[in-house]
C-alpha cells in the first residue's frame, strides 16, 4: 500500500480514538457530570482545523484521480463529498450546541448531547464506509505515481494534532483515554 493511503488509514485509527474519548466526555455530561471541556472543544477544533481542511481533502483528490483513471469505479465513491459536507455541517452544530452548553441551561447540554452522539455515529460509519468501499477501489485503481504525485501536494499541509510526532499540546484525558483504547483488542463493527 501507498505510504499516502497508509497515512490516511493512521489518520482513521486517531480519529475513532479521539471519537472515544469525545464520546466519554459527552456520556459525562450526558450523566450531569463535569465533563474535560478541554477534551470537547479539542475534538470540535480539530474536526474543523485539520479532518474537514485536510483530511477530508486529500480523501478527495483521491477520488478526483480516481475519477480520471477509472471513472467506472469512482461511481459508487460519487457521494464523498457529500458525507464531508454533511460531517462539516454537523461538526458546526456541535460547535454551537458546544458554545450554549458549556455554561448554559440543562436545555443546552441535552442539545450537546444530541448533536454529538449523531456526529459521533455519522464519523464511524463514514470511516468504515472508506474503509470497507473508498479505501480498497483506490489501493487497486491507483499507481504509485498517482499516490506520490498528490503526496506531493500535500507535503506543505498541516501534520495531524494527533501524531505523536506533532508538537501540539493535547488535553491529558484525551491522551489518556485514546491511550486505552489503542491498547485494547480491535472494536469490531
Amino acid at each position: 500500500m501507498h505510504q499516502f493511503l497508509a497515512q490516511l488509514l493512521e489518520d482513521h485509527r486517531r480519529i475513532r480514538g479521539l471519537l472515544a474519548a469525545f464520546e466519554q466526555q459527552l456520556l459525562a455530561f450526558e450523566r450531569a457530570g463535569v465533563p474535560d471541556f478541554d477534551v470537547l472543544e479539542f475534538g470540535i477544533n480539530y474536526c474543523v482545523e485539520y479532518l474537514d481542511a485536510v483530511h477530508h481533502r486529500k480523501e478527495e483528490q483521491l477520488l478526483d484521480r480516481l475519477r480520471v483513471v477509472d471513472p467506472a469505479a469512482a461511481v459508487p465513491m460519487a457521494n464523498l463529498s457529500r458525507q464531508h459536507h454533511d460531517i462539516e455541517i454537523l461538526t458546526r452544530e456541535v460547535a454551537d450546541a458546544f458554545g450554549l452548553a458549556r455554561d448554559g441551561p440543562l436545555q443546552s447540554r441535552e442539545e450537546l448531547v444530541t448533536a454529538g452522539r449523531n456526529l459521533l455515529d455519522h464519523y464511524r460509519h463514514h470511516l468504515s464506509w472508506e474503509e470497507a468501499i473508498l479505501f480498497p477501489t483506490l489501493r487497486r485503481a491507483l499507481s504509485h505515481t498517482d499516490c506520490d504525485r498528490l503526496a506531493a501536494n500535500w507535503q506543505a499541509a498541516a501534520v495531524d494534532p494527533l501524531d505523536p510526532a506533532a508538537q501540539q499540546a493535547r488535553p491529558a484525558a484525551l491522551l489518556a483515554a485514546m491511550e486505552a483504547l489503542f491498547k485494547a483488542p480491535p472494536d469490531r463493527e
